[in-house]
């Protein structure tokens, strides 16, 4: 019992028997951590024309956490139908539209703030989609890949052929939709000097392949 000067031994009793015991603090709920919304990070990245704030609905909203936190969900497409409006959706659609924005997980990975520009890959693409995806290719990544210097010179030479033989068959398809015939050059070989090119034997082996 507590001593406490000028109380009886009654009220002493009582004081203490209000005073909160360390049990009943540490029984007291903590706050949960808030988890990021990440919605935001994929509305901003839909970029498809028509599109207004207001045609989000909760059902597209369900969409989105789904992707984001099921881990086996690897694809998430926005497009916009003439009559339905704004379609979030975990498969492509059955039939072509003429924009759809896509966001593809890397497998089994889980999506964070921090993570998200690492494990998504995210893009835009128009109708017909084959110019959209060789306009990404030639414009974004291509240049990319080929200013790696730093490649093994194996890895760099097979992984090269097979970029050159899906270009080929790229370019051949879509110029016969069009009814021409077009050969592709590999944006390499036009970054590199003639001179240059002709001393580099791995570079003209994987052009004459082509």
């Amino acid at each position: 019992m507590l001593g406490i000067p000028g109380l009886g031994d009654a009220s002493a009793e009582r004081l203490e028997s209000q005073q909160p015991s360390l049990q009943e603090f540490s029984e007291f709920p903590t706050p949960a951590e808030e988890e990021t919304d990440l919605k935001p990070c994929i509305r901003q990245r839909v970029v498809l024309s028509g599109l207004t704030k207001d045609m989000w609905t909760e059902e597209h909203e369900a969409t989105m956490d789904l992707f984001l936190k099921d881990v086996t969900k690897q694809l998430l497409v926005a497009y916009m139908e003439d009559v339905a409006g704004l379609k979030v959706e975990l498969a492509m659609p059955s039939q072509e539209q003429r924009q759809l924005t896509y966001f593809i997980r890397q497998p089994n990975a889980e999506i964070t703030e921090e993570t998200f520009h690492k494990v998504v890959q995210f893009g835009t693409v128009r109708k017909p989609y084959i110019d959209s995806l060789m306009r990404l290719l030639n414009a974004i990544y291509l240049p990319r890949l080929f200013r790696k210097a730093s490649w093994p010179e194996s890895i760099k030479n097979e992984f090269f052929s097979e970029i050159y033989h899906f270009m080929t068959s790229l370019t051949d398809t879509r110029s016969k939709m069009r009814g021409r015939t077009v050969l592709y050059i590999p944006i390499e070989a036009l970054a590199i000097k003639p001179e240059v090119a002709v001393k580099d034997k791995a570079l003209v082996q994987r052009l004459e392949s082509e």
